[in-house]
């Protein structure tokens, strides 16, 4: 309860710190989520839509191959070709 004093007689009991803790976490949480849905809608704003992949039939597509991607996903070196479609 509000008192007008600071004042505590020997009696008074304070409401335990974990419910403000709670609270802090909680809000701190809800603002975290905010912030990182936020950033996913500005990405997602810049992102273009690409046509859907065609395909060539005859397989005479141009390919470059023994390529390693930069820069690394993995401790380990991928090799992998890159392909060549009409679109």
């Amino acid at each position: 309860t509000y008192r007008a004093s600071n004042l505590k007689s020997p009696g008074d009991h304070s409401v335990p710190s974990t419910n403000l803790q709670n609270a802090f976490r909680i809000i701190k949480e809800v603002q975290k989520r905010y912030k990182t849905r936020e950033a996913e809608e500005k990405e997602k704003e810049g992102i273009v839509k690409q046509d859907s992949l065609v395909i060539n039939l005859n397989r005479s597509n141009p390919k470059l191959k023994d390529l390693y991607i930069r820069p690394n996903i993995a401790q380990k070196r991928m090799q992998g070709s890159l392909e060549a479609h009409t679109n």
